[in-house]
Order: structure tokens, then sequence, then C-alpha cells
């Protein structure tokens, strides 16, 4: 089975649930052009698995830990895997998924690969505030917190995603700008920087144009923009690419308008998961300690 949807070649998509709600909508709505509610996709995954991707549906627990469990240890015959991105086909944090089963997906999957490094992502980050906040154990450190942001009407997430950084035991958040509709660096009403404009406590960024039928431009100037900021923030930044009215899947391969190169800093990743393993090392030895003590 391939690694569908994957950053690089060391990633890998794994949903345990299918279907959504759309919480961004409108001309600047990262939802609005999901591909998950085009036409022609929404048929082949109500063919393929009977379920409508406008209504929240549950994908098979022991599967999906069996296909992550055959990626782990190589069966695919693929480079080594070191990242899985979850639920790209839904969110984890939808509000119909009780936090019960999100907390089943934390203890027998994240938690229950420690050495996997797991890619969380919801526009509902709120709900994943309140739900670490509730957690005995907060976040995992093998867990990398994401929201997405395409424009200044959700920088409040932004907000949101620093709080939960200051969980115990949160390793890294970081900011999906995927699609990229609007400069988030910049006053829409003059064009001029914003000076309250800030990455700080962000470990991450991947930014990326609409791909698809009527896909939304991206400015390059936009990306520079944002890069500029990033590195006086000490944020990464992972230019995934520029977007398309064709329909693509995966890191395009695009060149990056602020250095030239293709798929600026592919390495980014790599480099973020490499700076927190001891970090990671420290808790887990202290976590398995915690379940080993545990009565029977």
């Amino acid at each position: 089975m391939p690694r569908y949807g994957s950053l690089t070649e060391h990633d890998a998509t794994l949903n345990f649930y299918q279907g959504c709600r759309r919480v961004d909508t409108g001309p600047l709505g990262a939802c609005t052009g999901c591909y998950i509610f085009r036409p022609w996709f929404n048929r082949m995954k109500t063919q393929r698995t009977g379920t409508d991707m406008n209504h929240l549906g549950y994908n098979d627990f022991g599967n999906q830990i069996r296909q992550l469990r055959s990626w782990i240890h190589n069966e695919d015959g693929g480079p080594a895997l070191r990242r899985v991105l979850l639920d790209d086909m839904s969110d984890g944090f939808h509000e119909d998924i009780p936090f019960d089963r999100i907390e089943r997906l934390h203890t027998e999957v994240i938690e229950g690969f420690p050495d996997m490094t797991f890619r969380v992502l919801t526009k509902r980050i709120g709900r994943a505030l309140m739900f670490y906040r509730k957690r005995e154990r907060g976040v995992p450190p093998n867990a990398w917190i994401g929201t997405t942001i395409a424009a200044r009407n959700r920088l409040q997430r932004l907000d949101i995603l620093r709080q939960i950084k200051g969980i115990p035991h949160t390793n890294a958040v970081w900011v999906s700008v995927e699609p990229y509709l609007q400069d988030l660096t910049a006053d829409p009403a003059t064009g001029e920087p914003d000076p309250e404009f800030s990455l700080k406590g962000v470990d991450l960024i991947v930014v990326g144009g609409e791909s698809g039928e009527g896909a939304r431009p991206m400015d390059p100037r936009w990306v520079v923009n944002l890069n500029r900021v990033a590195e006086r923030d000490g944020c990464l930044v992972f230019y995934k690419q520029a977007g398309s009215t064709r329909p693509r899947q995966g890191a395009g391969g695009d060149t990056c308008p602020c250095c030239g190169r293709r798929n600026h800093d592919r390495e980014a990743l790599d480099r973020l998961q490499d700076r927190l393993a001891a970090t990671d090392l420290v808790y887990t030895s202290k976590l398995n300690k915690t379940k080993q003590a545990k009565p029977t």
C-alpha cells in the first residue's frame, strides 16, 4: 500500500477517520476548495469505502494499526518511515469524535509507537487545547500538534497553538499554511508589513498553494515575506508546492520563490525531529516506567 500523500520519502499518512464538515468557508476559507469535498473525489471514496466525505466515518482501528506496523517494519520495501500525518481525510478533533476515542488513539497509537513521530493537524485547535488541558499525561512528546492558517482571519489559532506549546511534554507545534490565500505578514488594508505578526513559539511551518480545478492563486511574494518572519523568529520552513489547477498530492517539487531551490529546506522535518530526539527519549523512558509500575 503506498504512503499516500506523503511530504517526503520518510513520511506517510494514516486515516482513522474519513469525512468532515467545513469550518473555514468563503473566499479565504481553507475548507472551500478542500479536495475531499470535490465531487470526483467524493464519488471515488464513496464507491471504495461507502463513506460520503461530507459526513464523518470511522475506519477500522485494528486495520490502521496493522498498516502502521507494516510500514515501521518496512514490509512495503520503501524508505525508512520517520513520521506519520494523522487523518488528512478528516479532522482528528472533529466535534463529533468523543474525547474517549481521541484518548484511545493517543494511548494505543501515538504513545504505543514511541519511536515514531505523529503529525496532528486540526482546524479545531480550540478543541485540541481543551483535550490536552484535561489529559493527565499532557501532549505525547512524539506528537507534533499543528493547525491550518490560510488567511489572517484565522491568526487567533496561533495564540491557541502557543497555549498548547505550554502544556507539559509538548515538544513541537507547527502550522500548515496551505492553501496560502492571503499574505499573513501584511495589513490587508494598507499592504504594509504588520509589526505585530510573529511566529515565535512555532517550530515549523509548511507552505503551499492550492491545487485542483478552480484553485485560488498564491502570490510568491507572500512566501518570501513569511520566510523572512520565520527566519527572524527561529521557525523552520518547508515549502511544499506552488499550487496548480491540476490535482496534486504530496510535495510538488516546485522552485521556492525565496531561495530558488526545489522544496525549500526539504530536510526541515528531519532536522526538527533530530533536534527533539533527546527530549523524546528522556520522556519516553519515564512514560514506559510509569506504565510498567501500574498494577495489572
